[in-house]
């Protein structure tokens, strides 16, 4: 988890760039006082967002939104070369599929840019 730093934050998009150890719980701290929220979250806080990409967690409403690979927009790998990759759907997206829910075979995560949704009350 030393990797936990939050990288950029766009309050008119939802996008937001962090490492890969920064657990859920202390992204949710940041974003719901500004109005955003994951669109998938597991039961515990304690879950690192780059542990939630290699499990592909899933929360309540996953039959409706899928795993939390939907709010992935992109993630960067260290790949057993040392090299390091950024990967979305549209770029290495082979790597990217198989990243979600790969339980770090693919490499190691190190950061992940993610789409949060709109909360309408923190409530």
């Amino acid at each position: 988890t030393a990797l936990d730093r939050l990288i950029a934050f766009d309050t008119v998009t939802g996008l937001f760039e962090c490492d890969a150890g920064l657990r859920l719980a202390d992204l949710l701290d940041f974003c719901v006082p500004r109005g955003w929220w994951l669109p998938v979250l597991p039961g515990t806080g304690a879950v690192t967002v780059g542990g939630a990409i290699a499990a592909d967690v899933h929360g309540k409403n996953h039959h409706h939104v899928g795993g939390f690979g939907t709010a992935v927009e992109t993630l960067d790998l260290v790949l057993a070369d040392g090299s390091r990759v950024r990967a979305a759907r549209d770029t290495h997206a082979d790597l990217f599929q198989a990243t979600l829910g790969g339980m770090g075979l693919t490499g190691v995560i190190v950061a992940a840019r993610l789409r949060l949704v709109p909360l309408a009350s923190p409530w």
